[in-house]
């Protein structure tokens, strides 16, 4: 898609109240005008192919032109996910199809409530204290919630609760390693592995590995309170404080005051080679971002994300001198993003 193409996608998308109410939030917040703030905003647009969230996250209004220059955008991450995944392929959309795909590195039971009969429902549960039910086909943590079986009557209580929701995939609660609860109990705190999978040379590259942290709920995903931070590839050190999605900056955790820069992440080689062969698995779907659990048993993968989100790759307090990956990128791929 060429940046005109892009520019003319989210024009006819955009939430105009929605950008004239950040442009004006940004220019208070760095008393600047919010009329150039706005045409700012659309130059990015033009330019670098970002969206105006792009510019808010990325805190554009405080990067030189070589700065913004090297962030990776909504529009190049576009780029990315059309040259490498074939988007008609719903596998890791679809949470039932990444399960029965994928079922060796899930390790975990699920049910569809959708479909599945009251009396398939119950024998599925009967023995279960507890289980996380999501959306089939949501991102970013949409509608997952974790049932308590104690706080229900009985099973069919909860089997018509589910089925009156959205979220009608039921799966095992994951078991989470004791040092990874350290950081956050309440969540399954992932890791983030970005893989690009390059057919011809059948290589597996990481561009981007990271750690994702609750905070205050069952999910660890940014756009839901999580917060994340940048691991290293080579030892699997979390080398950045954690940062959310209002630019909040966290060296300790919150609420567990867990230390977060320095953490050593658990199983960190087997952690790569466990995604590099579940990069390869489907051949049509060469960029994903795998969310990996660790539990007291080893690993398992949470889901794959054919769209990776891109805003985690470069959020103030994560990035080295004000530097974003596209070069990293570039050098992978092949693309001038």
């Amino acid at each position: 898609m060429s940046k005109f193409a892009f520019l003319a996608k989210c024009i006819s998308s955009l939430n105009y109240k929605r950008l004239f109410q950040r442009a004006k939030e940004i220019a208070d917040k760095n008393n600047k005008s919010a009329t150039g703030v706005l045409f700012d905003m659309i130059y990015c647009g033009i330019k670098y192919q970002a969206g105006y969230e792009d510019y808010v996250l990325f805190d554009f209004v405080n990067l030189t032109a070589k700065q913004r220059a090297t962030y990776m955008t909504r529009g190049s991450n576009n780029q990315i996910v059309k040259k490498y995944n074939d988007r008609t392929d719903q596998t890791l959309q679809n949470k039932i199809l990444f399960h029965q795909a994928f079922n060796d590195f899930t390790k975990r039971s699920y049910i569809n409530v959708e479909t599945a009969s009251y009396d398939e429902f119950e024998k599925w549960a009967k023995d279960k204290d507890d289980f996380i039910i999501k959306p089939i086909s949501e991102g970013c943590g949409k509608g997952v919630e974790k049932i308590k079986v104690k706080n229900y009557d009985n099973l069919n209580q909860i089997y018509n609760y589910i089925r009156s929701t959205n979220s009608v995939l039921a799966e095992d609660t994951v078991q989470q390693n004791e040092k990874m609860s350290a950081i956050y109990p309440d969540a399954i705190n992932t890791i983030r592995i970005v893989t690009i999978f390059d057919k011809e040379k059948d290589k597996v590259y990481f561009p981007f590995t990271s750690i994702r942290i609750g905070n205050g709920g069952v999910v660890d995903n940014i756009n839901h309170g999580g917060m994340s931070s940048v691991v290293d590839p080579e030892t699997g050190i979390i080398i950045y404080p954690a940062a959310d999605k209002t630019h909040k900056v966290y060296d300790k955790h919150p609420i567990t005051g867990t230390k977060i820069t320095g953490f050593q992440i658990p199983y960190w080689n087997e952690i790569l080679d466990f995604a590099a062969k579940a990069a390869k698995r489907i051949p049509s779907i060469g960029y994903v971002g795998w969310d990996i659990g660790i539990t007291k048993d080893g690993l398992c993968m949470i889901e794959g994300n054919d769209y990776p989100g891109h805003d985690i790759y470069q959020m103030p307090g994560m990035v080295k001198e004000k530097t974003g990956m596209k070069p990293v990128f570039e050098k992978i791929t092949g693309l001038k993003l």
